[in-house]
């Protein structure tokens, strides 16, 4: 399967998620270029209210995060990261080292296999991609779950004795 079936990049496409805390929506609302890459622009909004925005590229070998900006503050991701890699297939593995701001981050994913998970926007067999993630400061423990043809529909995360989840709700994906 194509990398863009997992991740559906166009503009215009968006996901809606429900979490403990409130509702999230993300948005991918424009093409930019940076560093001479031409870009796709994901805004994520917090309860109707914007608060990041993110920088991916698409390339045969992966989908590539260059850039997140919150507001005034903005991290580089140096070289990008690789949020997915080709080929999709159960037991890849990737890994990434490399600063964001001014962190030095490393990053180890892995596509573990395929589930059925139900969210409130419906069932879906899905790639389930495990992420670690250490910086100076933290450690990150993810798990995300990505359906062909929508994108990702439930995650779960774990770091600084803090829990986030998140579950599909509802989509709109021209892919």
């Amino acid at each position: 399967m194509e990398l863009e079936e997992y991740f559906p990049l166009r503009v215009q496409n968006w996901w809606a998620y429900a979490t403990d805390d409130g509702s999230i929506s993300l948005q991918i609302v424009d093409m930019q270029n940076v560093g001479g890459d031409d870009c796709f622009v994901m805004e994520a909004s917090f309860d109707g209210e914007s608060v990041q925005k993110e920088f991916y590229f698409l390339d045969p070998v992966g989908i590539w995060l260059y850039k997140r900006d919150f507001g005034e503050t903005n991290f580089s991701y140096e070289p990008p990261y690789p949020v997915l890699m080709a080929p999709l297939e159960q037991n890849r593995s990737w890994s990434w080292s490399g600063k964001c701001g001014y962190s030095l981050v490393d990053v180890s994913l892995r596509v573990e296999g395929e589930d059925r998970v139900e969210v409130p926007g419906g069932a879906f067999v899905s790639l389930r991609i495990s992420m670690e993630q250490w910086t100076p400061y933290e450690q990150i423990l993810c798990t995300r779950w990505f359906a062909p043809g929508i994108g990702m529909v439930k995650e779960e995360s774990t770091f600084n004795n803090m829990t986030f989840r998140a579950l599909l709700e509802d989509f709109s994906v021209d892919s």
